[in-house]
């Protein structure tokens, strides 16, 4: 078992995993901190679900009831914004954010890229298809020569990481189809810039020297959908 299947299988069914989960997570340091995240995540939705009940709202809605009012919209009321909660809290790090995810990605390259190289794993190409498709691009032979590729840990999630020689300089994709973005974000820091653009089923950034070599990769990209 990969990382990315690792994760996918915990991210369906986080109580259960498999005799292979389990034993990919003990072997692997960053799945078994992506593991440790999705667990507390389990434990705050499951507080957030124990909502107490206020002091005497049981003698209101008896009151309501005996005045007129159906007690059943009380309490459906009061279910529709414990969801809505909670849907916001699970879903604002995907929809919300994007200047934060394409920050990340340059720490990412800066902070981690290097330790990835010295820990490298047989290039997956089967992997590399699948999370291609599901983004709905293709790699055009014209960007360039892929130096190296892998799955990792990035942004609570797994990306498939690449660094190309390309025209316009060595650039660095992560490729996430299962981190979705609301709209496209670009952003410079540390020497470096990003781009960060939903597509597919998830989203790509493109890490590179400037904006200009960011913007032209990610359009040599995108006009690759499938």
């Amino acid at each position: 078992m990969n990382c990315l299947e690792f994760r996918r299988q915990l991210l369906a069914d986080p109580h259960r995993p498999s005799p292979d989960a389990a034993g990919h997570r003990a072997e692997c340091p960053g799945c078994a901190e992506f593991a440790a995240r999705i667990a507390e995540m389990e434990r705050e939705l499951d507080a957030a679900a124990r909502v107490p009940v206020p002091d005497g709202l049981a003698d209101r809605i008896l009151l309501s009831h005996r005045l007129g009012r159906p007690a059943r919209r009380t309490w459906l009321a009061l279910a529709a914004s414990l969801v809505l909660a909670v849907g916001i809290a699970f879903l604002a790090p995907s929809l919300v954010g994007s200047d934060d995810l394409a920050r990340a990605a340059i720490a990412h390259v800066l902070d981690d890229e290097d330790h990835e190289f010295a820990t490298a794993k047989p290039t997956d190409l089967a992997l590399r298809t699948r999370v291609l498709g599901r983004l709905g691009i293709a790699l055009p032979g014209s960007l360039g020569q892929v130096r190296y590729e892998g799955a990792c840990p990035f942004s609570g999630g797994t990306a498939y990481h690449l660094v190309v020689d390309t025209a316009y300089g060595k650039a660095t994709l992560l490729l996430m189809p299962g981190n979705p973005l609301a709209s496209r974000m670009v952003t410079s820091t540390r020497g470096l810039s990003a781009v960060a653009a939903p597509a597919g089923q998830g989203s790509i950034a493109v890490i590179a020297s400037s904006r200009s070599a960011a913007n032209n990769i990610e359009r040599l990209l995108l006009r690759q959908a499938l």
